[in-house]
């Protein structure tokens, strides 16, 4: 039986019977780089657990039987390669063990596909590699020590995937290509467009861009991707003038751009702030039929949220949607987004209803997006009901949306409303969302430390009218209760100090350390009461 043909019968299984018993007749027939390429089509027709239950029954089997020499380099590697697509790095790192224990040695694909896991790993965990106990394997370790296992467990030591736990996934993939170095093994163009996504994903997009030029010092070509992941490592860090220094560079080198390369560079354009050149760009796609994906119409999408084209952005997405192309979360996002900042909140809510009918999940962003837009326009009853909209959906709200609700419901001067905001101002604060710093201000004395300067500095990160007001509320209360104590802490905090302070910190939302506003708000408040606090 062929390839093709085994895979078939796969498919045709009923969902309990046993892959192994049906096709293990005919496996005497495949050597290990076909059973390689069966394993592989197995997955691409989404049977990678029959895949997977096949190759483990081979490693089952003892030395002397005739199926045994199908577990080589070629097949491990390809099972070490799906386990990309499942973030399954533990499973990855047990199967490096195996090949170990079995005295073969990893090849440049088996370390490019053990580079490629990690980096999926990281991306659907967010950075950082979660891998959950299973069976044995429930130890924990640092980030340096699972760090440390994988050089060995490369390094032809054995030791126990499962003490690798949690651990940056990117800092991983990076050992493992120094280990390659060391253990000699030349990298290939698959290793080093891997290596341009790892630098990307970490920040590092100058290294990212270096490994072009080093790929020609080893006399390798950089392909098509290489120059699109290097593309999108400079979008991703936030330079997206290197971005458009780099599509020089392919367009240099003779290579032509694909539908990749043309929608990282609308998403350069965009956050260059150069919409006219994202939209030629995307003209230029559909005069030369390049495929536009949902990732090219959020590119679009964005641009023109961020030149303040609402009005454009929604022509693109109805475009989209006449295309056949399904917009998903990023996409509406960007959307609701430039109504927001066009001063369209009822267009927004129809983008999110429709969003909602479409079955696609809202986030923070998009609620944050979506409760400043019923803010700036005055609507605080909607603001309100969009933040219990999102609590009741399990989106954690951020210091941003705490905040913009806050001053939402403060400035309406309703009695309920602003006690509703007290209560938001206390939770948020529970959750660490506004923290306090004291410290002893610098009031040019010659000692040092905190107990050697004569004033006393609170620092309160509010940012608003609102939060501010409830901020000055807050610590006021908190100097009472430490005036009123017989702790000790009156003594220790204000005895000899000359002033004390308010400060308001830094968002990370706003450009300068608290706001004018927020201040002004601040001191007519405090004269307002006739206090002493100036």
């Amino acid at each position: 039986m062929s390839v093709e043909e085994l895979v078939k019968l796969c498919s045709s299984l009923p969902g309990g019977a046993s892959a192994v018993a049906a096709v293990a007749p005919a496996l005497t027939y495949l050597d290990s780089r076909a059973m390689a390429a069966f394993m592989k089509e197995l997955a691409k027709t989404q049977q990678l657990s029959r895949a997977m239950e096949i190759f483990d029954w081979l490693k089952s089997l003892p030395a002397d039987h005739e199926l045994y020499s199908l577990c080589d380099v070629y097949t491990f590697t390809t099972a070490i390669s799906l386990m990309g697509p499942s973030q399954q790095l533990r499973r990855a790192l047990e199967l490096v063990g195996e090949m170990r224990a079995r005295g073969l040695s990893c090849n440049v694909h088996t370390y490019s596909a053990l580079m490629n896991v990690c980096i999926k790993v990281r991306c659907s965990m967010g950075g950082v590699a979660q891998m959950q106990p299973q069976s044995v394997f429930d130890h924990s370790c640092t980030t340096t020590d699972a760090r440390h296992f994988v050089t060995c467990l490369l390094a032809h030591a054995f030791v126990d995937p499962g003490s690798v736990l949690q651990c940056d996934a990117c800092d991983l993939a990076l050992d493992v290509f120094k280990q390659m170095h060391e253990d000699r093994i030349r990298p290939n163009v698959v290793t080093y467009n891997t290596l341009v996504d790892v630098y990307g994903k970490t920040g590092q997009w100058e290294r990212a861009v270096r490994v072009l030029d080093d790929m020609r010092d080893e006399d390798l070509e950089p392909e098509v991707r290489t120059y699109n992941t290097a593309i999108i490592a400079c979008n991703m860090c936030g330079q997206p003038q290197e971005a458009l220094r780099v599509h020089q560079k392919l367009l240099e080198a003779g290579l032509q751009p694909i539908s990749t390369t043309y929608t990282a560079l609308i998403s350069a354009y965009g956050k260059a702030g150069q919409l006219d050149k994202a939209l030629e760009t995307f003209q230029t796609m559909m005069q030369r039929g390049c495929e536009r994906s949902v990732i090219t119409y959020s590119a679009l999408i964005s641009a023109c949220e961020k030149a303040g084209r609402w009005e454009l952005a929604l022509q693109l997405f109805d475009q989209m949607q006449r295309e056949g192309c399904a917009p998903n979360t990023v996409t509406y996002n960007s959307l609701i987004t430039a109504c927001q900042q066009g001063g369209q909140p009822e267009k927004a809510c129809e983008v999110f209803e429709q969003m909602k009918h479409h079955g696609c999940r809202p986030d923070v962003v998009t609620f944050a997006a979506l409760i400043n837009a019923y803010h700036r326009a005055g609507q605080w009853h909607k603001c309100l009901q969009a933040f219990e909209q999102m609590q009741q959906q399990n989106c954690k709200p951020d210091s941003f949306v705490y905040q913009t609700v806050i001053d939402s419901l403060w400035q309406t001067g309703v009695a309920w409303a602003q006690a509703r905001a007290w209560q938001l101002y206390g939770t948020a604060a529970r959750n660490w969302q506004y923290r306090f710093t004291v410290q002893a201000a610098n009031s040019g004395s010659s000692g040092g430390g905190f107990g050697a300067s004569r004033d006393l500095e609170y620092i309160v990160p509010a940012f608003t009218p609102g939060v501010a007001v409830l901020a000055l509320r807050k610590w006021l209360l908190e100097v009472v209760a430490q005036l009123s104590s017989d702790s000790g802490s009156r003594s220790l905090l204000f005895m000899g100090r000359d002033r004390i302070l308010l400060s308001l910190g830094r968002s990370r939302h706003a450009k300068e350390p608290g706001s004018s506003t927020a201040c002004q708000t601040l001191l007519s408040v405090l004269t307002g009461f006739r206090s002493p606090f100036r």
